[in-house]
């Protein structure tokens, strides 16, 4: 878009400025605890990032930020390839710990107990 038509005159920046973006990734979670998680998904998550999820706990949903402990290949597809990332929650709030720990005990299959 050339200058004369932008609303606001646009400030360059002489030698660029770091910033983030946010990126709305669907995962499938492959396990979970209360203290994290191991997810998958077609893009690679670069180690120690942070970031929040969105887990649908059942009839129950929680947003919990956390750190990416290790991404790898998973899995390798014609079109596609499929990471595995390990998730340590951070910070996580006691109605969410409670969700989580609900949503296990609901989900805990009665041959599980005990493990």
């Amino acid at each position: 878009m050339s200058d004369e038509r932008r609303r606001e005159e646009r400030l360059r920046i002489p030698n660029s400025m770091p910033g983030d973006v946010t990126i709305v990734e669907p995962v499938r979670i492959v396990d979970i605890s209360l203290c994290g998680a191991a997810v998958e998904l077609e893009r690679s998550l670069a180690l120690e990032s942070l970031h929040d999820f969105r887990l649908a706990l059942g009839d129950r949903s929680a947003i919990v930020k956390a750190r990416v402990a290790y991404c790898r290949v998973s899995d390798i597809w014609p079109d596609r390839m499929v990471y595995r990332a390990g998730l340590e929650f951070l910070d996580v709030a006691p109605r969410v710990r409670d969700a989580i720990a609900a949503f296990i005990t609901e989900t805990r299959n009665p041959s599980d107990q005990g493990r």
